[in-house]
């Protein structure tokens, strides 16, 4: 029975030695005004079902995904992170086969200033691509970039979700939260201070969450939000 099992195990590690993970091209980074932008060339345009982004703090922390590549038929890759954690972000990306076989590619490290102002706007489309020319690899500019807000944000020192409204005692907002499957997960029906601290655990995961701002019943604003 023992060298039935050694027999097993003997082909199973070199089954892994045939499958090992090949070197994927490395990912270049670039940071500006504290968005981050991964850019890469990938040779695996067929047969992989995903292609995700994923973020850790450090190596004591374990990684989370943040995004995903839409178009993932394309070798010219990229992805924007507009809303980094202060200090140390490290990135790796992932591929996911139809095999279920998964890959990742090399970790990169981007340190973000925590004296940033996280109230930020994300650059135009012709912005970004002259960012990403600058890393050397023509990519890909997504038509959907996530939408910064100045009246609803990520803390990123808490991760919690800021509600900044001026008149918000005077003037009923409602807000609404959507999903990446344009779910509503939660409703404000009035929001009743000037400034209102969600707490995170409201969310049901960690991700990006649109958010719709509505003054006087009527749409006033909308952006997207990161729990983590």
């Amino acid at each position: 029975m023992k060298k039935i099992i050694l027999f097993f195990l003997c082909l199973t590690i070199s089954s892994l030695a045939v499958w090992a993970q090949p070197d994927l091209p490395n990912v270049a980074t670039l940071s500006q005004s504290g968005i981050n932008i991964l850019s890469w060339n990938s040779p695996y345009t067929s047969g992989v079902r995903a292609v995700t982004v994923e973020r850790t703090s450090g190596s004591e922390v374990p990684y989370v995904e943040i995004g995903a590549v839409k178009d993932i038929t394309r070798p010219s890759q990229y992805f924007t992170d507009a809303n980094p954690l202060p200090g140390k972000n490290f990135y790796r990306v992932k591929l996911l086969f139809n095999s279920n076989l998964e890959w990742y590619s090399n970790e990169v490290l981007i340190t973000v200033d925590s004296n940033l102002d996280y109230r930020k706007v994300v650059p135009t489309k012709d912005s970004i691509e002259k960012l990403v020319n600058e890393l050397g690899v023509t990519t890909q500019i997504p038509t959907n970039n996530y939408q910064i807000s100045t009246y609803v944000y990520t803390n990123p020192y808490n991760g919690n979700i800021n509600i900044e409204l001026n008149n918000a005692l005077d003037i009923a907002y409602k807000i609404e939260f959507y999903d990446a499957q344009g779910k509503k997960v939660l409703e404000i029906p009035r929001v009743n201070d000037n400034l209102v601290v969600l707490d995170k655990r409201n969310f049901q995961h960690n991700g990006y969450y649109r958010f719709v701002v509505f003054k006087e019943n009527k749409e006033f604003a909308e952006g997207t939000v990161a729990v983590y």
